[in-house]
C-alpha cells in the first residue's frame, strides 16, 4: 500500500497502522526487486507531466533503492530480532533530492503463532514535519529475506496543514513578502474587502502582469494608489480628485465597491436614527401644555438637524454621499453641543407606560412578585446603567422573569436600541430578557 503528497513548509502529518506476523519460511524471498515494487505502487513513469509521479520520481526511486532494501543496509536496523516490515516515509524536496527518510519496524510481541493464543497487533506509528516543499511518499513494506506473512490493517493519514497563503500590504494595498501554498487554489479577494453587504467584492487580477484590484465600478493600482477611472460620485465630491482613494487615507476608510468609502455614511446614518428614535411617537393626550410645547420644540431641533444632513446627503442616496466632518460641523451649527432631552423621562410615553402596566398586571395574575423600572448597573454595557421595565418574581421557586416593553420595527423586531439596552441586561442578568411591544406596526 503507498500513497504519496506534494507538501509545503508548516505541513504535519501522523502516520499509523496496525500489524502482525506469522512465523517466517524458509523460502527466499526478492528483496532486490523492492525498487520495482515502490515505482509500481506509485505508479511513477518516465512521461507523466505531474511530478508526483513523474520521470524525477522515478529516477529518484530508482536511484534510492536499485541496490536493494534502503533500511539495514548498514547494520544495525531496529530490532533484528523481529521481521524487517515497515511503516515507512520517505521525503524528497521539490528537485527530488532526498531530505528525511523514517520508518518503525513491527515488534516480536505482534508475532502469532497458530490460532491460538491470539496476539493483538502492534501499533506502528510516524510523526512527519516538513521544512520545505517537496514530495513526502508513504508506504508498508515487507523487507524479510524469506517469505514471511505479515497483516497490516487500518492505515491511517492524518495531514495537518500548514499556511495556505500570507500577504503583507503597503499602506495603499501593494502586497509584499507574498507566499501560497503551491499545490493551494490563490485566494484573489485580498486588499479592500468590506463588511455585510459589501463584503468581498474586490478581486485581485493577476492576468497579464496587471496587479490590480477590481471592483463593482472601477479599477484601483494598488501600486499607485489611485483608480484608474473617474469617481462615479465625482460631482458631488468635487473638492477631492476624482481619482483618490479612501479620501487619501487608506488606514481610515476602504472602498469596497469603489465609489465612496461607507464609514462615514454609517456613523452618520446610525446618529440621524438615534435622533429621530427619540421621538417618534405621537404626543399624548394626557401631557401637560408645558410638557407638549417642549416636546414641539425638541421637534424642531430634530428637523433642523435632518435639513442639515440633507444639505450635505443627497437623500435619494443615503446614506453614500456624505463628507464627515462637514456634516459634523453643519450639526454642531445648528444644535449647538447641548444634548437633546427625553419629555417623557425613562419611563417612556403612555403607550409605554400602558403597556408596561398590562405586563405588570398580567404577572400578578399569576402570583408573581412584582418590580417596575429595577436599576441595572451595565458597566460592561452599551451605557452604564439600565432600567428593567418589569421583574417579576414567583414567590415559591424564586425564579424571576424580566421584561422589557419597547418600541417594535415594521418586522416585529426591536428598534435599535432595545435591542442594545436588551443585551446589556442580559450579560449582568445572565438570563433571557423577554421583549414586549408597546406599538402596533
Amino acid at each position: 500500500m503507498a500513497k504519496s503528497f506534494e507538501v509545503q513548509p508548516g505541513d504535519v502529518l501522523d502516520l499509523e497502522v496496525y500489524a502482525k506476523y506469522e512465523e517466517p519460511t524458509t523460502t527466499g524471498n526478492n528483496v532486490n526487486a523492492l525498487a520495482s515494487s515502490l515505482i509500481a505502487a506509485f505508479g511513477l513513469n518516465t512521461t507523466s507531466s505531474n511530478p508526483l509521479d513523474g520521470q524525477q520520481a522515478y529516477n529518484a526511486f530508482n536511484g534510492t533503492f536499485s541496490a536493494g532494501p534502503y533500511i539495514g543496509r548498514v547494520p544495525p536496523y531496529e530490532d533484528g530480532s523481529a521481521p524487517k516490515a515497515y511503516l515507512n516515509y520517505i521525503l524528497f524536496n521539490e528537485n527530488f533530492e532526498l531530505e528525511d527518510f523514517g520508518f518503525d519496524q513491527i515488534s516480536t510481541t505482534a508475532k502469532q503463532v497458530g490460532a491460538s493464543p491470539f496476539v493483538t497487533h502492534d501499533l506502528l506509528a510516524l510523526h512527519v514535519k516538513v521544512q520545505k516543499k517537496g514530495y513526502l511518499y508513504i508506504y508498508l513494506s515487507n523487507e524479510q529475506a524469506v517469505q514471511t506473512n505479515v497483516y497490516f490493517d487500518d492505515l491511517k493519514i492524518t495531514y495537518h496543514t500548514g499556511v495556505e497563503q500570507v500577504e503583507d500590504y503597503y499602506p495603499f494595498g501593494l502586497s509584499y513578502n507574498s507566499y501560497s501554498k503551491g499545490s493551494s487554489p490563490k485566494n484573489r479577494y485580498l486588499y479592500n474587502q468590506g463588511s455585510g453587504e459589501k463584503e468581498f467584492l474586490t478581486e485581485r487580477v493577476f492576468d497579464l502582469g496587471l496587479n490590480i484590484d477590481l471592483t463593482k465600478y472601477r479599477a484601483y493600482d494598488p501600486a499607485t494608489g489611485r483608480w484608474w477611472q473617474v469617481d462615479p460620485k465625482v460631482d458631488e465630491l468635487y473638492h477631492w480628485t476624482p481619482y483618490n482613494y479612501g479620501f487619501n487615507n487608506p488606514i481610515l476608510y476602504n472602498d469596497p465597491e469603489g465609489d465612496i468609502p461607507p464609514l462615514i455614511w454609517a456613523i452618520l446614518a446610525v446618529t440621524a436614527l438615534v435622533l429621530d428614535a427619540e421621538f417618534a411617537e405621537a404626543p399624548g393626550t394626557d401631557q401637560s401644555p408645558a410638557t407638549r410645547q417642549r416636546e414641539q420644540e425638541n421637534r424642531e431641533e430634530i428637523r433642523n438637524v435632518n435639513e442639515t444632513i440633507k444639505t450635505i446627503v443627497n437623500p435619494t442616496n443615503l446614506p453614500k454621499k456624505i463628507v464627515g466632518q462637514q456634516v459634523r460641523e453643519g450639526i454642531k451649527k445648528e444644535i449647538g453641543e447641548k444634548k437633546v432631552p427625553n419629555p417623557n423621562g425613562k419611563k417612556g410615553g403612555p403607550e409605554h407606560q400602558k403597556k408596561v402596566d398590562e405586563v405588570t398586571k398580567d404577572m400578578e395574575a399569576k402570583g408573581m412578585k412584582t418590580q417596575k423600572e429595577v436599576k441595572v448597573e451595565t458597566r460592561d454595557g452599551d451605557k452604564t446603567k439600565r432600567y428593567v421595565d418589569v421583574v417579576g418574581t414567583d414567590p415559591s421557586t424564586g425564579k424571576k422573569e424580566i421584561v422589557q416593553v419597547g418600541k417594535q420595527n415594521k418586522n416585529g423586531t426591536p428598534v435599535s436600541r432595545e435591542k442594545k439596552a436588551i443585551k446589556d441586561i442580559e450579560q449582568v442578568e445572565k438570563q433571557e430578557v423577554k421583549f414586549v411591544p408597546y406599538n402596533n406596526n
